[in-house]
């Protein structure tokens, strides 16, 4: 999807507030993004050719599965200091993180930081 032109706006607001910080600050900033990664099709949209009055025939019907069907979402880290990386999936039936999962995150952590 693409950006907005409130979001290419804020986008560049933040690099020029950022545009002076030095290796060490940026060593200390998390950054973070997920994907998802679904086994259908999500675009949600379907053409059919028909012939004028047979919009209910068998033929002309899709079904569609509204919760997109199975997928994976994986979560990942970086953080720019010591090149740290971790990725995560994250089940379907449960949309947060496992708890492994974040004590994990919460480990590395405290070896990086100390706390």
């Amino acid at each position: 999807m693409p950006l907005s032109p409130a979001h290419v706006r804020a986008r560049l607001q933040w690099t020029h507030e950022h545009r002076s910080w030095t290796p060490e600050q940026w060593g200390h900033v998390l950054f973070t993004d997920e994907s998802r990664f679904n086994i259908q099709d999500d675009s949600r949209r379907a053409m059919i050719w028909r012939e004028p009055g047979t919009r209910y025939r068998e033929p002309n019907s899709v079904e569609r599965d509204h919760y997109r069907g199975s997928g994976l979402l994986v979560c990942a880290g970086l953080l720019v200091r010591w090149g740290f990386r971790h990725s995560c999936p994250i089940s379907r039936r449960n949309p947060t993180p496992s708890c492994a999962a974040f004590y994990l995150c919460n480990g590395y952590r405290r070896d990086i930081y100390g706390r």
